[in-house]
């Protein structure tokens, strides 16, 4: 679920702390979430990317599709 946030709306310096496994299932939540994050000034972002440790749970729990 993505909760979208006004940035716009808050004044001063802004930080984003996105934490992704490198998988959009959302329908170009990504791309909507990035261009907002480019259309504010004074945003500062953190990526983590989780999608080590979900290749490493599939490896070991025989997930497929992916």
């Amino acid at each position: 679920m993505t909760r979208w946030i006004r940035l716009d709306r808050v004044k001063g310096k802004k930080y984003v702390i996105m934490v992704t496994t490198g998988v959009d299932t959302a329908a170009n939540s990504a791309g909507k979430i990035t261009k907002k994050i480019k259309d504010t000034t004074r945003v500062t972002v953190f990526p983590i990317s989780i999608g080590w440790a979900l290749r490493e749970y599939c490896e070991t729990h025989g997930c497929t599709g992916m």
